[in-house]
């Protein structure tokens, strides 16, 4: 019964590590200074067949200088300061790393594994490496595009602001600080209707709760002239504009 309860056990273990996305494997570093791989699942996609030589039984010998070859030049040190912390600590260690591809291509990983130590002085790293290329393409998409973005809004011509649904400045480009006369540090954090003259000044915030409660916003989406009130206190007619982004769940105002 202990034996087959075992085998049970062995087997539900091998089918959620073949299941799991990337590769699993125990990096198995002998007191002879060889290094060896054990994998739990048949993804040998990431380095495995790059970096191993002699084929034994389920285990591949592991070719420490070969691996490195792989990483990006850039990422090199920081596998072998994150091994060697986590080989004193034997805590868990997690980085994420570029490799390059045959054809010269580069693929992200990101490796989650924790060291131990065994009874007869090896010390085996148990962990999972996953390829993150898609994830990474994207975060350097979104980069790419804020920046372009925040060019546009740094050089543009017209003043813009953006707040919250509180009113509340969050973001003001240099043609909006050269309109009013403030420095971007004196209104942010400020509530817009700094920016008007009496009687806007006093309603605005009602106008804004009854926009949010009713969505009857007369000025949302289109434009109408208005009357802006500098930092000195001088008034002038301006053409106002007002849209409605979301940006990560968040309601907003430009």
């Amino acid at each position: 019964n202990n034996k087959a309860a075992a085998r049970q056990l062995s087997n539900q273990i091998a089918t959620i590590a073949k299941n799991l996305p990337g590769v699993v494997y125990r990096r198995i570093h002998h007191i002879d200074g060889s290094v060896s791989i054990v994998l739990a699942n048949s993804d040998r996609s990431v380095y495995v067949d790059r970096v191993s030589s002699t084929n034994n039984v389920g285990e591949f010998v592991f070719d420490p200088e070969k691996f490195m070859e792989l990483l990006h030049p850039d990422d090199r040190n920081l596998w072998k300061d994150r091994m060697k912390n986590a080989m004193i600590s034997t805590e868990a260690a997690s980085y994420e790393m570029r490799f390059i591809e045959p054809n010269g291509g580069i693929k992200w990983r990101k490796t989650l594994e924790r060291p131990h130590r065994q009874e007869n002085g090896d010390v085996a790293w148990d962990g999972v490496a996953l390829d993150i290329t898609d994830l990474k393409n994207v975060e350097q998409a979104l980069r790419e595009s804020e920046a372009r973005f925040q060019a546009i809004v740094k050089t543009a011509i017209t003043g813009i602001i953006t707040i919250d649904q509180l009113g509340i400045i969050e973001t003001v480009n240099p043609a909006a600080e050269n309109i009013f006369g403030f420095d971007k540090a004196e209104l942010v954090g400020q509530n817009v209707s700094l920016l008007m003259p009496s009687p806007d000044r006093e309603r605005h915030d009602h106008y804004l709760a009854n926009y949010l409660r009713t969505g009857d916003g007369k000025i949302i989406g289109s434009g109408r002239e208005l009357v802006g009130q500098r930092k000195n206190g001088e008034t002038f007619p301006m053409d106002l504009s007002v849209s409605e982004p979301y940006w990560s769940g968040r309601r907003m105002f430009t």
